[in-house]
């Protein structure tokens, strides 16, 4: 059973990092497994009997992942807790401290990479933006504030799994419970709304790596890409180390050198109970662990799970193995970036172009991804506008064909719509306040981005153009169901 949902927030939202009362409140990176399982249970918990509420909520058997940010399309983690860089002067990053010995001397000083998200692979990417709001108390004269997540810009993804098989009448409740804006986050009272815009999506676009093979290796480096949560097997207190056989490597070494990481500690509320459940005490995300068989014997080819721990049902425990090509590259406008900037009048090495061309690659996906984001926003007011005028999902579906110009010549096309301020002007010749809606067709989900200042590749603009109309096709279904 899998649920890939895209989320996209419409107001900030805070998720608390701590369960402190005092001081500061920091939030976490992203939405949480906890709010996804809570926001599932306020929806479902009444109408389940007492088996079916154990199944899905209480028995581990569903896992509600953390939601993932993504940049530039791609899913970005914390990064790597052992990816180490010169203290002074320049140089590349390199994963652990004799690497970094071997490469830059024992006397050079060391310092980690700065706070930021990767990609699996290595590209850098900044943390989601945050803001921080001061407000009064209460109960007295004291100011006290909240960090939040702001909402422009940020698009996540979460998984809804499971390993066993469920009947179909559950899953279709599951998945009924994140259609519609989800409301997620601490302090709705405060000023904070956190809507969120779901989009359900293939299976192919879960964000989670699943199980990794070590591929006949001698050293592998366990990469933590969300919290986890160990206990010991004879006492049940918290761990704070994965041993080999916690990821199925029984028999392999741990590498201290290579190994490093931070401790979370924190208590989730639960608005059922009006209070906050029991601590959980965990390793934080971009820990990594790393192990080496001892041989002399070739290193077995092993499977390592994905997800390892306790509290899987609330996001913790993904893990993967850092891929032999991990390779760390800066986000665009750091200062490693900047540097690489001051070179550009040197003559360029046709590797050089390449790496250049794949640069502008990924800039241009980031402008898909905020295309993409426009026309699901325009596509929800014109339906909500136009209620059972909305064309139905198989005229929308007809767009994807060679000649959707020919598509538009139908009456449900006619249809005038009111042009909210925020929308550009049509092209000349279709500037009436009340344009039909095959002008905005024409001039908004046909159009060349370029035009719209959004340059991305013909494949990029094709898979925006083919989102969008799926998205369309969506909210034509789920009108005439609420029609009927």
């Amino acid at each position: 059973m899998t649920l890939v949902l895209t989320l996209v927030p419409e107001d900030p939202a805070v998720f608390s990092a701590t369960a402190a009362t005092l001081g500061p409140h920091e939030t976490r990176d992203a939405p949480t497994g906890s709010a996804l399982l809570g926001w599932a249970a306020r929806q479902l918990y009444d109408r389940l009997d007492p088996v079916r509420q154990h199944r899905l909520f209480h028995s581990g058997r569903i896992r509600f992942s953390d939601a993932v940010p993504l940049h530039g399309g791609e899913p970005v983690f914390s990064r790597p807790e052992i990816l180490l860089r010169p203290k002074q002067g320049g140089g590349e990053p390199v994963l652990g401290r004799p690497a970094f010995e071997a490469r830059f001397g024992p006397d050079r000083q060391a310092r980690e990479v700065e706070m930021c998200r990767v990609t699996l692979l290595g590209g850098a990417a900044p943390k989601p933006a945050r803001g921080h709001r001061l407000r009064n108390s209460r109960h007295s004269d004291a100011l006290f504030g909240y960090a939040h997540l702001e909402a422009e810009g940020a698009v996540y993804r979460a998984l809804v799994d499971s390993d066993e098989p469920f009947e179909q009448e559950l899953l279709d409740l599951l998945r009924s419970a994140f259609e519609g804006p989800l409301v997620l986050g601490r302090a709705g009272a405060n000023g904070y709304g956190g809507g969120y815009r779901v989009t359900f999506e293939p299976a192919e676009r879960n964000p989670w790596p699943g199980p990794q093979r070590t591929g006949g290796r001698d050293m592998v480096r366990l990469w933590c890409l969300t919290d986890v949560a160990m206990a010991d097997a004879l006492t049940g207190a918290p761990k704070f180390a994965i041993e080999p056989e916690d990821a199925g490597l029984a028999g392999w070494e741990p590498v201290p050198a290579e190994t490093g990481g931070r401790l979370r500690r924190y208590a989730p509320w639960n608005r059922a109970l009006g209070g906050r459940e029991g601590e959980i005490a965990a390793i934080a995300a971009g820990a990594i662990f790393t192990f080496r068989w001892p041989g002399p014997a070739p290193a077995p080819d092993v499977t390592v799970p994905a997800v390892i721990g306790m509290h899987r049902e609330r996001g913790l425990g993904r893990v993967t193995l850092i891929p032999e090509d991990f390779c760390f590259r800066p986000a665009q406008g750091s200062e490693a970036s900047r540097a690489a900037g001051a070179a550009a009048g040197a003559p360029q090495t046709d590797l050089a172009k390449w790496a250049m061309a794949r640069a502008g690659e990924r800039g241009t996906r980031a402008n898909r991804d905020q295309w993409v984001k426009r026309l699901e926003g325009d596509l929800q007011t014109l339906a909500d506008q136009l209620r059972e005028a909305f064309p139905a999902a198989a005229q929308w579906q007809q767009l994807a064909s060679p000649r959707p110009e020919e598509v538009l010549t139908g009456d449900e096309w006619k249809v005038t719509i009111a042009m909210p301020s925020r929308w550009p002007e049509m092209p000349a010749g279709t500037a009436a306040a009340f344009p039909p809606l095959a002008d905005w067709v024409q001039a908004r989900l046909l159009a060349d981005p370029a035009t719209l200042g959004l340059p991305m590749t013909a494949g990029q603009q094709a898979e925006a153009r083919a989102e969008a109309i799926r998205m369309a096709v969506r909210l034509a279904r789920m009108g005439r169901e609420n029609v009927r």
